[in-house]
C-alpha cells in the first residue's frame, strides 16, 4: 500500500465549537479526498485554557471504515496500534498544549469512512468530539484540458479552440474523438483537428490515435461563423478505447455586432417651479467609420395633464410628433434635447422615455427623463442634480431670426460663443466674457444672416462643445 503523509496546508486552523472552557480543540482540516491507498493525516491539538494543570483523554468512540481500511491514533508524544481505541491520557499543564492526530490507511479501492474522537478533561468531566471523514477516488486515465470553451467575437471570424488530452495512467491508450452535437446557425460549420490531423466540416468522428503513458495529444475545433450575428455549441467526447473511460466537454461560440452608438454627458433630471420649461437631453455618439442614421423614439410620456415634451436630434419636431431621424458622422456626435413644459400651480412630476436606434446594426438605448415641480421654487433657469459642463442646444431650431442658445458652466471661466457655417467659415463671435458657474442663456439675432445650417461652438479654457442650428426665413 502507498502511504503518502497528506498533511492539508490550511492557513487557518479551525476551531471547534463546544461549551468546554478548560480546554479547546485546534485542527488544521476534518474531511479529505485522496487516491486510493493514500495515507491521510489530520493534525490538531489540545490546548487547556484553564489556569491549572488537566489530565485529557483521547478516545476513538465511532468509526465507519471499508473493510480494508485502518486508523491509527497519536497522543501526546506516543502512537499506538490500529486496534487502540484509547490512548494514554496525557497532563496539560495550564496555558500549555498537547499534540494528537489521526491517520487513515486506505486502500486500493475507491471508498468513504469518518471516525469520531471524543475528548475529555479527566479533571472536570468536560468533554469535546470532532468528526473526521475521508473519501478516496479513482483519478481518471485521462483528463482533457481545454485552452478556453467559451469564445466571442465579429459575424465572419473563425474561432479556434484548443486543448490537451493528457494520457495520467501507465499504460499506452487509444483516444477516439467525436462530435456528437453541432448546434449551431446553418451558415456556420465546425472542423476538427486531432493529433496530427485536420479534417473537413463533415467529419464528426477522426481517426482515434494511441497516447502514451504519461504523454499528451493535441485536439482544436474551430467555429466558422455567418454574416450574422448568432451563437453555436458543439458537444465533444473523448473515450480511450482501452479502458472505456469517457469524458465530454461543450464548447461555445457568439458573434456580436460591435457597438455603433452610445450615449453620453446626458442630464436626465429637473427641478423648479411650476410653470416652468425645462430641457434636458445629451449627447450621441457615432461610435464607428462611416456614417449612421439614428432615430430618436419618444417610447412614454408619462406627464401631468396640460404638461408637453417636445424633442430636438439636429431638427427639433412638435409635442405630437414620437420619432426623429439624424445622420452622424465617423466618430462624431450629436446633441438631442428635450424640452418638457410644465402648467399648473401644485406640486408634481413626469417621467419621458427614449429610444435610441442605430439603423442597420443591433444597437437599442434607452434613456429616461424625470421633471419635479413645486409651487415655491425660486430659480426660473431649468435645475439639474449635478452643475456640470454641458450645451443644451438652441431652441427653436429651426429657427427665424432668432434663437436662444442654453449652456451651462461649471465654474466661473471666460466663455466664448462662436458661429461658423457647414465649410467652416467663422462668421460672428457671439459671446467672449467671464461668467458664473452655472445655468445661462444667450440670444442670437440672425436677421443679417442668410437662410441656411450654422454651427456654433462653445468654448472654455477647460472644456468645448459644438451645436447646429438652422435658420429658416
Amino acid at each position: 500500500m502507498r502511504k503518502i503523509a497528506l498533511f492539508l496546508t490550511f492557513s487557518l486552523f479551525i476551531v471547534a465549537t463546544s461549551m468546554a472552557q478548560s480546554f479547546r480543540l485546534d485542527v488544521e482540516a476534518t474531511s479529505a479526498t485522496a487516491s486510493p491507498g493514500e495515507s491521510v493525516v489530520f493534525k490538531g491539538y489540545v490546548h487547556n485554557t484553564s489556569d491549572a494543570a488537566e489530565v485529557i483523554k483521547m478516545v476513538r468512540k465511532t468509526q465507519s471504515l471499508p473493510e480494508g481500511w485502518k486508523t491509527t491514533l497519536c497522543f501526546g508524544s506516543s502512537c499506538y496500534p490500529d486496534f487502540v481505541d484509547e490512548p494514554d491520557p496525557v497532563s496539560v499543564e495550564a496555558a500549555d498544549s498537547v499534540f494528537f492526530d489521526i491517520t487513515f490507511n486506505t486502500d486500493e479501492n475507491p471508498g468513504n469512512g469518518e471516525v469520531w474522537l471524543v475528548f475529555e478533561n479527566l479533571v472536570s468531566g468536560e468533554k469535546d468530539s470532532l468528526l473526521f471523514t475521508v473519501q478516496t477516488e479513482t483519478p481518471p486515465p485521462f483528463t482533457v484540458e481545454p485552452e478556453a470553451t467559451t469564445l466571442e467575437g465579429k459575424p465572419g471570424d473563425s474561432f479556434v479552440m484548443k486543448g490537451y488530452i493528457h494520457n495520467r495512467s501507465n499504460e499506452t491508450m487509444v483516444i477516439k474523438l467525436t462530435r456528437v452535437e453541432n448546434s449551431i446557425p446553418e451558415d456556420w460549420t465546425t472542423t476538427l483537428c486531432f493529433g496530427s490531423n485536420c479534417y473537413p466540416s463533415f467529419v464528426d468522428q477522426p481517426d482515434p490515435v494511441a497516447v502514451n503513458a504519461g504523454d499528451s495529444l493535441f485536439f482544436d475545433i474551430t467555429f466558422n461563423t455567418g454574416a450574422t450575428p448568432d451563437t453555436g455549441k458543439a458537444l465533444l467526447r473523448f473515450e480511450d478505447l482501452v479502458s472505456g473511460h469517457k469524458d465530454s466537454l461543450w464548447f461555445h461560440a457568439s458573434t456580436l455586432l460591435p457597438a455603433a452608438i452610445r450615449l453620453g454627458q446626458t442630464v436626465a433630471s429637473a427641478s423648479g417651479m411650476s410653470g416652468d420649461t425645462f430641457e434636458l437631453g445629451g449627447y450621441v455618439y457615432n461610435l464607428t467609420d462611416s456614417l449612421i442614421t439614428v432615430n430618436l423614439v419618444r417610447v412614454c410620456n408619462n406627464l401631468p395633464e396640460g404638461w408637453t415634451s417636445s424633442i430636438c436630434f439636429d431638427v427639433c419636431v412638435s409635442p405630437v410628433v414620437d420619432t426623429v431621424t439624424s445622420v452622424i458622422a465617423p466618430l462624431d456626435s450629436l446633441p438631442y434635447t428635450l424640452t418638457v413644459t410644465t402648467q399648473g400651480s401644485k406640486e408634481d412630476s413626469g417621467e419621458v422615455c427614449l429610444k435610441f436606434y442605430a439603423v442597420g446594426a443591433y444597437d437599442t438605448l434607452s434613456q429616461d427623463f424625470n421633471v419635479t415641480v413645486t409651487p415655491t421654487a425660486i430659480d426660473k433657469s431649468p435645475q439639474t442634480v449635478t452643475r456640470d459642463f454641458r450645451l443644451f442646444g438652441n431652441f427653436p431650431n429651426p429657427f427665424n431670426p432668432q434663437t436662444t442658445i442654453r449652456y451651462q458652466i461649471e465654474k466661473t471661466a471666460r466663455v466664448k460663443i462662436d458661429i461658423f457655417t457647414v465649410n467652416g467659415q467663422h462668421v460672428m463671435r457671439l459671446l467672449d466674457r467671464v461668467q458664473k458657474g452655472g445655468y445661462h442663456e444667450v440670444l442670437l439675432n440672425a436677421e443679417h444672416l442668410s437662410s441656411g445650417v450654422y454651427y456654433y461652438r462653445l468654448k472654455t479654457p477647460e472644456h468645448v462643445a459644438y451645436g447646429k442650428m438652422i435658420l429658416i426665413k
